[in-house]
């Protein structure tokens, strides 16, 4: 009963913290699409609101995401238990970027404009680590744990290959040049990740067919009772 009152809660989390993050990337495109804003839009309401819903995505899923590891943890192996600490600590970072995005941004580009450097990026430490750290995580832990979903088979299918997307989208947008093509598969790669992330927890919510308790380790071949 514990374990299923745990999946519950943790799933309804990841469901609303990816669903609200996937309404903030989807917005963010649409309104900022060349992902260098001015001073001008760094101070409008519409910049609050995308940051707001973001910030508040990015914190439900930290919280929410644990117990979509332990649901699939036995049959997920050391490589699930990697690709989670990997895009978990890549989701974290983002939240801090987020929290960096929504306060100190806003008040430089109304105080200081010429602080924002290229539109907002920041100094060189900023960048490396707000949006370099994170990058490799969420594309690491992406791909790691989407090959070990597809292997545990506990979450569906489309769960695995949707992760596997977000991070060859990922990596694909930190190697092409910022314009063009690039600016079409950020908001893909950050798409298929939240989406994979709310489909997580809309499975922990429903609960597969079996028992929600975790999966014991198969026993080697050959042992009986």
């Amino acid at each position: 009963m514990a374990s299923r009152t745990l999946y519950r809660w943790s799933g309804t989390i990841l469901l609303i913290g990816g669903l609200l993050s996937l309404a903030a990337s989807t917005l963010s495109a649409f309104l900022f699409p060349d992902n260098n804003p001015t001073p001008e839009e760094l101070s409008s309401t519409s910049w609050l609101v995308a940051e707001i819903l973001l910030f508040a995505g990015l914190l439900l899923i930290v919280m929410g995401f644990i117990g979509s590891y332990v649901r699939h943890a036995a049959r997920a192996g050391r490589l699930g238990f990697v690709g989670s600490l990997l895009l978990w600590l890549g989701v974290l970072l983002a939240e801090g970027f987020s929290v960096v995005r929504l306060t100190l941004w806003p008040y430089l580009a109304r105080l200081a404009p010429n602080a924002l450097p290229s539109g907002g990026q920041g100094p060189v430490a900023g960048f490396l680590l707000w949006i370099l750290a994170p990058w490799l995580l969420l594309s690491l832990g992406s791909l790691l744990l989407g090959v070990a979903i597809l292997r545990s088979r506990v979450f569906p299918r489309w769960v695995g290959i949707l992760l596997l997307v977000a991070g060859v989208l990922s990596i694909l947008t930190f190697v092409l040049p910022p314009s063009g093509v690039g600016e079409i598969l950020d908001p893909l790669s950050d798409g298929a990740l939240f989406l994979a992330l709310a489909w997580m927890g809309y499975t922990l919510i429903a609960g597969p067919k079996e028992s929600m308790a975790p999966q014991p380790a198969m026993a080697p071949t050959g042992q009986t009772e």
